[in-house]
């Protein structure tokens, strides 16, 4: 058994006044032209017709079931609000019908029966009509769907629990995880519609005394809506005033709990490799799910394998030889004692060269208040090793420290003395320096 009513070939749509007066006729193709919804600025008309069926574009194996059942041809149709510029957006066969618009316009809702006309399913594509994506796979008849005004999830009507149990369901617009069950009344609950602000639903019911179809009205919450749809917080510019200090509170005690668990002992400090890094990343993966966000790692999840350098330790063949005096002069020293590579240093056999000492190695160029400060000044560095201090200098003001320290990291510094052609660097701590360890 299958619903069913007429589809009259002259049915047309027709605008009126809220007061029933008639205003204007939209359309006057042959063909069924109905279930029409206004876009939310007025500028555009969608509704459902067969209207191509009768201009001989039917495929012949159609045709004979189209003189018997005008629905299987239905499709999804857009006009401008003068009735003009009407282009047809679906062409799939099937009943394609209830459509509507999301409250930015962006988007379309719409219902398709199959072939069979006992199922139908949820579909949603933008307002061009690109996009087209199904959105709920339930096996039943699930129709009359409406965008809640976030755009983020919607409304419907199915009777997965019995032919005649029409019951409300959620869905997320995105089409990820199961449905949501809204109601729970033993007979009919279908053509829900949110109020623009999306605190009210409105929707048909025979839960009524006499079980006769009436309207009924209730309080949405959006909130527990979402939490039940897995879906993020909307935008506070989306949100009622009560609604936005509620989530304000929620989203700070939710915060301070994250926190307190990321910090908190079992977690070990979160350095990488260890088990308490791992618990960390698989909450902010549950996290991140639960915000919205897509995986794009491995597999479909949220994580990523790739390789680090965790640490490095220094090889058994370094050596550091220094001589002075022309050579007459060796001094000897140990790696690790007295002398120890960076960890970005390269790695080689290098020859001996003259060392040219160059103060703090610093290059600060001219800053407002602060002079030009160059300790390569007159300095041929050149296929030489460059010996320079750690920091920077001791005695200057602390706006000078905090001018220069912009240029004194070990990495830059090396940087400066590449730049200038030195062979490498020597790094050492001055007299002065106040350093907890030389090397």
């Amino acid at each position: 058994k299958r619903y069913s009513w007429d589809f009259d070939s002259n049915y047309d749509l027709f605008e009126v006044d809220l007061a029933g007066n008639m205003l204007k006729r939209l359309t006057n193709s042959v063909g069924y032209d109905a279930e029409a919804a206004w876009s939310p600025d007025g500028r555009s008309i969608v509704f459902a017709s067969n209207r191509h069926a009768y201009s001989g574009a039917v495929e012949s194996e159609y045709a004979a079931r189209f003189s018997r059942d005008p629905s299987i041809l239905m499709d999804i149709y857009i006009m401008d609000s003068s009735g003009g510029s009407v282009r047809r957006l679906t062409t799939e066969p099937g009943y394609d019908g209830g459509p509507f618009f999301s409250a930015d316009g962006k988007q379309i809702i719409w219902r398709r029966f199959g072939l069979s006309g006992d199922r139908s399913e949820i579909f949603v594509m933008n307002s061009d009509g690109s996009n087209k994506r199904q959105v709920t796979n339930l096996g039943a008849m699930s129709w009359a769907p409406y965008f809640h005004p976030s755009g983020d999830y919607f409304i419907f009507a199915t009777n997965i629990h019995g032919y005649e149990n029409f019951e409300l369901y959620m869905a997320r617009t995105d089409g990820r995880y199961e449905p949501v069950r809204v109601t729970s009344f033993d007979g009919f609950d279908g053509l829900p519609v949110f109020s623009p602000d999306g605190s009210t639903l409105s929707w048909t019911s025979k839960r009524s005394s006499n079980t006769t179809s009436q309207i009924f009205l209730a309080s949405w919450n959006d909130r527990e809506a979402r939490k039940a749809l897995r879906l993020y917080t909307p935008r506070l510019s989306q949100m009622s005033g009560r609604d936005v200090a509620a989530e304000q509170t929620e989203s700070e005690q939710s915060l301070y709990r994250d926190v307190e668990y990321l910090s908190s002992d079992n977690l070990e400090g979160r350095l990488t490799g260890t088990r308490g890094e791992e618990l960390a990343t698989e909450f902010a993966a549950k996290r991140l799910e639960e915000l919205g966000f897509q995986p794009a790692g491995d597999n479909g999840t949220f994580f990523q394998r790739f390789s680090y350098t965790a640490g490095i330790s220094l090889g058994e063949r370094n050596a550091l030889l220094l001589s002075r005096r022309n050579g007459e002069e060796q001094l000897s020293v140990q790696p690790d004692v007295d002398f120890r590579p960076l960890a970005f240093s390269a790695t080689g056999t290098f020859s001996s060269a003259p060392v040219v000492f160059a103060g703090y190695g610093i290059r600060a160029p001219e800053e407002g208040e602060f002079g030009e400060y160059d300790s390569y000044v007159h300095l041929d560095v050149k296929d030489k090793w460059v010996m320079i201090l750690r920091y920077v200098p001791e005695n200057i003001s602390p706006k000078w420290r905090q001018h220069l320290s912009r240029y004194s990291s070990l990495r830059y510094k090396v940087m400066i003395a590449r730049d200038l052609g030195a062979k490498g660097l020597l790094i050492v701590s001055g007299p002065a320096s106040k350093v907890k360890e030389d090397l």
